[in-house]
C-alpha cells in the first residue's frame, strides 16, 4: 500500500518522521466513518445508520508534526453473495493485508458481542493470521457515552475482549469526541519510521466527483427508508461551468434497482427528489465554496450490483 505513494515522500529528510496506515474495521454501522471524521478533523466519509453506507476504501490523513496518520475507512466486514458485497469485502481485506495498526470498532451500547461482531472478527482474524507480523489491534468501544452507569463498562470490556487478543481497549464516543485524544496518542506510538506519503496539508485522497456522488447518496440515506437505500448508487456524469460564470453545473444520476424505488425517490410531483437535491446542493456548495446548479436524474438498472462494468463506472472497483 505504501509503495503507491512514494512520489509524495520528500527527497531529503532532515529528521526522523513517522507515517503509517491505520485500518478501521468492524461490522456495519458501529461508527467507523464517524470515528475517522472526528480523528481527522473534517468530514471524510458519509455517515448514516444504514448498512452499506461505506462501500469502498476511504482514506483520511492527519499530520501532527513529524507524524502522519493515514486512516483507512472500510466497508463493514460482512459476508455477502452479491458482486457489490464481495467487492466491498475485498476492499476491506486489501487494507488488512498491509496495515500497521488496526482499530476493531464495536458498539459498546449493545453490551455484548453480536453475531455480526463475531463474523467481522473471524474475517479480520483470517486475513491477518498469514502475515509475517501481526499488527497491533485496538478494541474500540464506541458509543460508550450511552452506557450511563460507568461501572458497567468493565463487564462490557470483558465481554468484547473475548473476540480476540487486543493490545489495548479504548471506550470512546466518536460522535462527541470522548477519549479520542488518548486513542490518537496510542496510535502515534505505533507509527513506523517512514517518510510522509502525502503533503501535510492534505486530509483525504478522494476525487471531487466521488465526494459529490457520496454527498448525494448520503442525503438519500437520510431521507429514504426501508429497502430503497441498499439498491441506490450515484454517478456524477458532468461538471462544467453554468450559464452564470459564477455557477457550476453538476449532473448526477441516481441508479435504482426497481421501478417502485424510482417512484419513491422522485416522489409525488418530484418533491422527494427536490428535497434530496436541496440538501445535497447546500453541502456541495459548502465543500466547493461555489454556487452550483445540481441536476439530478433517476434511472432504473435492475442488475447494477451484479455487473462488473457498472461497479467500475460507479467507482466501486
Amino acid at each position: 500500500m505504501a509503495d503507491e505513494f512514494n512520489i509524495y515522500a520528500p527527497k531529503i529528510m532532515t529528521s526522523p518522521t513517522q507515517c503509517g496506515f491505520t485500518a478501521v474495521v468492524g461490522k456495519p454501522n458501529v461508527g467507523k466513518s464517524t470515528l475517522i471524521n472526528h480523528l481527522v478533523g473534517r468530514k471524510i466519509g458519509i455517515t448514516s445508520p444504514k448498512p452499506q453506507t461505506t462501500r469502498q476504501r476511504i482514506w483520511g490523513i492527519k499530520t501532527v508534526g513529524a507524524a502522519q496518520m493515514i486512516f483507512v475507512d472500510t466497508p463493514g466486514l460482512i459476508l455477502s453473495r452479491s458482486l457489490l458485497g464481495k467487492t466491498m469485502l475485498n476492499h476491506s481485506k486489501e487494507v488488512l493485508s498491509d496495515c500497521d495498526l488496526a482499530l476493531f470498532v464495536v458498539d459498546a451500547s449493545d453490551f455484548a458481542p453480536e453475531s455480526g461482531d463475531r463474523t467481522a472478527w473471524r474475517i479480520f482474524a483470517s486475513e491477518i493470521k498469514h502475515r509475517d507480523s501481526i499488527p497491533p489491534v485496538y478494541l474500540i468501544l464506541n458509543k460508550a457515552d450511552k452506557v450511563k452507569d460507568k461501572k458497567e463498562l468493565l463487564p462490557i470490556i470483558k465481554n468484547f475482549s473475548t473476540l480476540g487478543n487486543f493490545q489495548e481497549v479504548f471506550p470512546v464516543s466518536a460522535l462527541k469526541g470522548d477519549n479520542l485524544e488518548n486513542l490518537e496518542a496510542a496510535i502515534l506510538k505505533n507509527l513506523p519510521e517512514n517518510p510522509h506519503y502525502f503533503p501535510s496539508s492534505e486530509q483525504d485522497t478522494q476525487e471531487e466527483t466521488f465526494r459529490i456522488s457520496e454527498i448525494i447518496r448520503e442525503k438519500i440515506l437520510f431521507l429514504v427508508h426501508q429497502e430503497v437505500p441498499h439498491g441506490v448508487a450515484v454517478a456524477v456524469e458532468e461538471i462544467r461551468p453554468g450559464k452564470n460564470p459564477e455557477t457550476l453545473y453538476i449532473k448526477g444520476t441516481i441508479f435504482v434497482q426497481r421501478n417502485s424505488h424510482k417512484g419513491i425517490l422522485v416522489g409525488k410531483d418530484g418533491k422527494m427528489l427536490k428535497k434530496i437535491g436541496t440538501l445535497a446542493r447546500k453541502e456541495i456548495e459548502f465543500e466547493l465554496k461555489k454556487s452550483i446548479y445540481l441536476d439530478l436524474w433517476v434511472k432504473v438498472n435492475k442488475e447494477w450490483q451484479e455487473r462488473g462494468e457498472m461497479l467500475r463506472y460507479l467507482g466501486y472497483v
